[in-house]
């Protein structure tokens, strides 16, 4: 019996079944990262912190680029697991811990990342920090 695992299996198969029209992740991640490098473009003068700062900029969208890969992942193995009647509840615990972990990790980098733009835009965070919070938002939302 999967009582334990059975309340985040449900809500997932839930969050699966619904559909939308919503661009892809790529899409979505691609425009983000475009703009937020228009915004280091335009308000940060000095080239060194600026450059430092597009590359940081890179480094938010190759992680949530992995972070997305994961979750596709996760969605992939879980229904897999979720057409079996027999699969045992072990193996879908063990699946949303791996996740879990790896979504640990994603954060922590990300968080990283985070912290090195604020000390290198120093004044030109405001701009800079909503552009990030708005990409971070966008891309780290559940896909439908």
């Amino acid at each position: 019996m999967r009582t334990p695992a059975l309340a985040p299996a449900v809500l997932l198969a839930g969050l699966l079944a619904c559909s939308g029209t919503t661009p892809t992740t790529e899409a979505t991640l691609s425009k983000d990262t475009s703009e937020l490098k228009s915004v280091i473009q335009r308000v940060v003068a000095d080239p060194g912190r600026r450059d430092r700062l597009l590359a940081l900029a890179d480094g938010i969208d190759a992680a949530l680029r992995g972070h997305a890969a994961d979750y596709g992942k996760f969605v992939d193995e879980y229904r897999r697991l979720n057409t079996a009647y027999d699969t045992p509840q072990v193996e879908i615990e063990a699946l949303f811990g791996r996740y879990e972990q790896r979504s640990k990790d994603s954060r922590a980098r990300l968080l990283e990342l985070h912290f090195q733009m604020i000390r290198f835009a120093s004044q030109e965070w405001p701009p800079i920090g909503k552009v990030e919070a708005e990409m971070l938002q966008a891309t780290l939302a559940v896909p439908q």
